[in-house]
């Protein structure tokens, strides 16, 4: 069984809830739903004067809301994702990159010269290692 409150209860809930100042538009909806249905207004129709009400009641109509910042967000998130699917889908797997290694590129080039790094350093290791062991 729905909890019973009142109207006042129900604007308290609207406006101040949690904190001053934070509105909860879902219980400002029922608050206004309820004020119109109480006062029999529901069918009457209103006159519209400004150009921007009635810009708005158009588009209200035909479902086409202006973007709000997590709409525009959302869209930017689904933007990142379709990238990253078509990078992953781009990169080259492991097959592309040895044949890429076997040819004479620039990229054999840079592989050739970080294993004669890793081999030097790993002799110069090896030099120090029996320096010090002599030494002792």
């Amino acid at each position: 069984m729905p909890d019973v409150i009142s109207l006042p209860q129900l604007l308290d809930l609207s406006l101040g809830n949690p904190e001053l100042g934070a509105v909860n538009f879902n219980q400002l909806h029922k608050l206004l739903l309820e004020i119109i249905g109480r006062l029999d207004k529901a069918g009457h129709p209103l006159q519209v004067s400004d150009v921007d009400s009635k810009r708005d009641l158009k588009a209200a109509a035909a479902g086409n809301y202006p973007k709000s910042s997590y709409n525009t967000l959302q869209d930017k998130v689904n933007k990142i994702e379709r990238d990253i699917t078509n990078m992953s889908t781009a990169l080259p797997d492991a097959k592309d990159m040895i044949a890429k290694v076997k040819t004479d590129t620039p990229l054999t080039d840079l592989w050739q010269h970080m294993q004669i790094n890793k081999r030097v350093e790993n002799n110069e290791q090896g030099v120090n290692t029996v320096s010090t062991q002599q030494a002792c």
